[in-house]
């Protein structure tokens, strides 16, 4: 029942007890990725980030094998919630970035209540020194009141090269960011770090400044979220499995 009371007030943790009984990548559709030859100018002006989540389900991906086709893959789910300011000055239009390292990841737009446009930057765009493939969310809140909170949720499939990392990056101002990792039982993590540093990695990393952070008795889960995070900076989680 406490459990079920906590599940209930937080979508991750509802979320992550929603993937211990289930597979969701077992009915999966792809949502029709469009292609265009240069990005958009993206603004956050008037909109509030209040909080940016992403789970990582790592239990279906052992990199460790030989051949690609048995190396599975990644679930990533990214949700954020936001709002209109009063101040917003925008026609509505607001559009999300996504550099990926990973070649042609399976992406899917859940049933919520935005439903939003996806489109792929033809050609790769260089991140912290490296390029990457630039997918970009468009989103209509147009209709959207001011001071009303809306969730925007993304599904992705991805075949992650061998990696004992996931970052998250902020680019613009959000009130909370969380991210957790799903391990597989075989494949636990033994240790972890938790640290953050700009962009550009003009300074050396940090021990993140976070709220909290869940380390699982079994190396089954990690979770951990930051309060207020500095904007253009990467907080990354490093584990190691030996």
């Amino acid at each position: 029942r406490v459990i079920d009371a906590i599940a209930s007030g937080d979508p991750d943790i509802r979320q992550i007890l929603k993937l211990a009984s289930s597979d969701p990548t077992s009915d999966w559709i792809d949502t029709e990725v469009r292609e265009k030859p240069q990005p958009a100018e993206v603004s956050y002006e008037g909109v509030e980030l209040l909080s940016h989540s992403r789970i990582y389900d790592l239990r279906r991906w052992d990199p460790d094998q030989e051949k690609a086709d048995r190396r599975g893959h990644v679930y990533i789910l990214d949700r954020i919630t936001l709002k209109l300011l009063e101040s917003y000055k925008g026609d509505g239009r607001i559009i999300f970035r996504f550099p990926s390292r990973v070649e042609n990841p399976r992406i899917r737009l859940p049933d919520q209540q935005l439903q939003g446009i996806i489109s792929r930057v033809s050609g790769p765009i260089e991140v912290q020194g490296q390029p990457r493939n630039l997918y970009e969310f468009e989103y209509d809140l147009s209709r959207l009141l001011p001071g009303e909170p809306v969730t925007i949720e993304v599904e992705i499939i991805a075949d992650f090269p061998k990696s004992v990392r996931a970052p998250m990056v902020t680019h613009t101002k959000t009130d909370l960011i969380s991210v957790w990792l799903l391990f597989p039982p075989d494949r636990p993590y033994r240790t972890y770090n938790l640290v953050s540093y700009p962009i550009d990695k003009s300074q050396p990393a940090r021990v993140m400044n976070r709220r909290y952070a869940i380390d699982h008795p079994y190396g089954s889960l990690i979770g951990w979220s930051v309060v207020n995070p500095e904007e253009d900076r990467v907080y990354e989680c490093q584990w190691t499995t030996e």
